[in-house]
């Protein structure tokens, strides 16, 4: 049986649909890395920054990805409850910040990083939400929640709410 089409076959259709649909994911999330690096917060030689990473979607894949690879993002995106102090590595790097920002001599530093690491197991760490996934200020929930959802007016929320009126624009 032969089958007749009008206007464009359907394999070219829908390779013209899935490439349009590609360059508008990959375009938001590009600006959204982009965004999320720009709002990170600066410590001491911006590592928190280089964490970021963009895996574009590409021909012959059905998904993209934003990540950060350090540790200590999520604690310090969501907050961290009372009852743990920063760990040793941690102590180290407020010891160098406050070395190189503050210019405290080395025992004066590692005293402030003590200080700060007693603060925050005593009293917790509210949700610094540059990313989107708190607000900021907020204290932080009893458990980390499986499945973050990014909160309203946050850049997450803001890159989505694009990408879905970018997709549902396509012709």
């Amino acid at each position: 049986m032969t089958v007749t089409y009008r206007g464009i076959p359907p394999e070219k259709y829908w390779g013209e649909r899935r490439h349009k649909f590609m360059l508008a994911v990959n375009e938001v999330l590009a600006n959204l890395e982009a965004k999320l690096v720009t709002s990170t917060p600066v410590g001491i030689g911006g590592r928190l920054k280089g964490g970021w990473s963009f895996q574009p979607m590409l021909p012959g894949t059905d998904s993209a990805n934003i990540g950060q690879s350090l540790k200590y993002f999520l604690p310090l995106e969501l907050g961290r409850q009372p009852g743990k102090g920063v760990d040793q590595k941690g102590r180290e790097s407020i010891a160098l910040w406050a070395r190189r920002k503050l210019g405290l001599g080395p025992q004066e530093a590692r005293g402030l990083a003590f200080v700060l690491s007693r603060k925050y197991k005593l009293e917790g760490r509210p949700a610094v939400g540059f990313a989107g996934l708190a607000a900021p200020g907020d204290r932080p929930r009893s458990s980390q929640p499986e499945n973050l959802e990014p909160i309203k007016g946050g850049l997450i929320f803001q890159a989505l709410a694009e990408l879905d009126n970018r997709l549902s624009s396509l012709d």
